[in-house]
């Protein structure tokens, strides 16, 4: 993020969504090359969140002074990288890479926080909370199913 420009709410809101869009190809991708049942139940339905999230940021984007939907991009990249089809991941590599992931959401949200303070938007700064709170749940579940999948092998 520029440390320099001043974010509006329309910056706010296409960073938080570029965000959640990409958390939700990172946990559908690596669920798509897990073999293990119940790792790849839990990242499907954690996947499942972060496309609610993505609903959330549009659903607050449509109340806002702003129309974003001449300016926003909806669309969902293919796993690339990492969790490209074929690739070849151990469980505990996949895990590592969603749980970044979500470290980076918390990150940026929090970052993003004292933006939503200077545009004095409640809603936005209501909704990058939540967010940090749902972010931070899917990393303590990453990491105990990290932890888990480390203690057998």
């Amino acid at each position: 993020m520029e440390e320099n420009k001043k974010l509006d709410v329309l910056d706010i809101l296409k960073l938080a969504l570029d965000k959640e869009k990409g958390s939700f190809t990172s946990l559908s991708g690596a669920a798509n090359i897990l073999s293990e049942k119940r790792l790849k139940k839990t990242l499907n339905k954690l996947a499942l969140e972060e496309l609610k999230h993505i609903i959330m940021v549009m659903d607050l984007s449509q109340i806002s002074q702003v129309n974003p939907f001449e300016e926003i991009d909806l669309t969902l990249s293919a796993s690339e990288g990492t969790f490209a089809k074929g690739a070849r991941v151990s469980e505990e590599e996949a895990l590592q890479a969603c749980m970044h992931s979500e470290l980076e959401s918390i990150s940026l949200y929090m970052d993003l926080v004292s933006s939503a303070r200077e545009q004095e938007d409640d809603d936005v700064l209501r909704l990058l909370q939540q967010l940090i709170k749902e972010e931070e749940e899917h990393r303590k579940i990453l990491e105990k199913l990290l932890e888990t999948r480390l203690k057998e092998i």
